[in-house]
């Protein structure tokens, strides 16, 4: 007698068990993410953002300056940190994020991100180098990251964000007030205020700003 499933509420058929080729295919594309099957799944299932890490390297290419500034891969504490592109990387890749958030004493030991920082390596680019030698305000920087399956994935960045070159969007502006912010006025008064500002042609009394 075939085996009946009491689930009607179910459109279709969900396959739960994988072939031996199924499963080395799926196994050798998990590789590169560095988490279980099943958190995998969990994930998936959230629809949340899942990233593959890095387990090979990291080179950034720059020019010649940039390296004597920062080129740091023991910073020893918040300041430092800034100036240390080890260190902004593996941050940026760990914590998704580089505010002012980011560089603390806690996020500066933390393990994983000081095991990224050993995998990172920094070095002139003679191209980049020659870059901003005829234009002082092109700061190049070239990442480029190798993960454990070999995908090699590279990004450049001639002029940093703010430049007039590469402007700021509305909404980098409001991220970075909220940013900037929020720890010391609280998200709902944060919110407020960039509201208000943000209509601040149309507002009666100056004093409604800060209200």
């Amino acid at each position: 007698m075939p085996k009946r499933y009491n689930t009607p509420h179910r459109s279709r058929v969900v396959k739960t068990r994988l072939s031996e080729d199924e499963y080395a295919d799926f196994t050798a594309r998990l590789a590169p993410y560095g988490i279980s099957q099943s958190e995998f799944l969990r994930q998936a299932i959230r629809r949340a953002t899942i990233r593959p890490i890095i387990h090979v390297s990291a080179v950034n290419d720059t020019y010649g300056t940039a390296v004597q500034l920062t080129d740091n891969p023991y910073p020893e504490n918040p300041y430092a940190a800034k100036f240390s592109l080890q260190y902004c990387i593996a941050a940026a890749i760990i914590l998704k994020d580089l505010s002012d958030r980011a560089f603390t004493q806690e996020n500066i030991t933390n393990p994983n991100i000081k095991e990224l920082m050993k995998k990172i390596q920094v070095r002139i680019c003679p191209e980049l180098d020659e870059a901003f030698r005829l234009d002082p305000n092109q700061w190049s920087h070239r990442l480029t990251i190798t993960l454990k399956n070999g995908e090699v994935i590279t990004k450049q960045i001639d002029y940093p964000i703010g430049d007039f070159k590469n402007p700021f969007d509305s909404a980098m502006a409001d991220r970075k007030f909220l940013t900037l912010t929020e720890d010391v006025l609280g998200n709902s008064t944060s919110s407020r205020l960039l509201e208000n500002i943000h209509n601040l042609d149309s507002l009666e009394d100056i004093n409604i700003l800060f209200s």
